[in-house]
């Protein structure tokens, strides 16, 4: 007689076994025993304490599988701003679509985008106070040729946005990592 593989006692004891199965067991004394010692070994593992291993353990089994590890804070940062960058392009489009189709100007709306409007209005011109001020002081601090241009503005941004990239990369992300292994 042949017996049910290791398998079909798993699917047995989890309650999907078939009627093929069912009625091997019917039938077999070995495969009933074989059955009992899986339900009894299932049962005795789930009441074992879970183990938590190692930093170093899951560091040494993620470089051998080739995985990296986490990504710097910078990266982090610009990768969950680029949802909330691409959800307000597209609340702005379809705000421009249905204000030049008119569906907005009978509507009650009207009240709420119009403080919204004037929200929009403080912000811009918070923003333009701080780019201005920022403009004024690349005058003061670069020579008379680099200051003052949005360009020149667009280019500083960036040069710091990299220098913050590159110093989370080289300097915090070791730091944080080697105080996470030691402790």
């Amino acid at each position: 007689m042949n017996h049910l593989s290791m398998a079909q006692l798993f699917e047995c004891a989890d309650g999907t076994g078939s009627d093929t199965v069912s009625r091997h067991l019917n039938a077999c004394e070995e495969c009933r025993a074989r059955l009992r010692a899986v339900i009894v070994t299932e049962r005795e593992i789930r009441t074992l304490p879970h183990e938590h291993p190692s930093e170093q353990f899951t560091r040494r089994v993620m470089e051998r599988l080739g995985i990296k590890g986490s990504s710097s804070l910078a990266w982090t940062v610009f990768r969950n701003l680029g949802p909330l960058v691409a959800m307000s392009a597209v609340t702005g489009i379809v705000f421009v679509v249905l204000k030049r189709t008119g569906v907005l100007g009978g509507s009650d709306i009207g009240e709420s985008m119009s403080a919204t409007g004037k929200l929009a209005d403080s912000v811009t011109h918070q923003l333009s106070g701080g780019a201005a001020t920022l403009s004024m002081w690349l005058q003061n601090l670069l020579p008379s040729g680099f200051g003052g241009s949005s360009l020149t503005v667009a280019i500083f941004l960036l040069l710091s946005l990299a220098a913050v990239g590159v110093l989370d990369r080289f300097i915090v992300s070791p730091i944080w990592r080697k105080r996470i292994e030691q402790g």
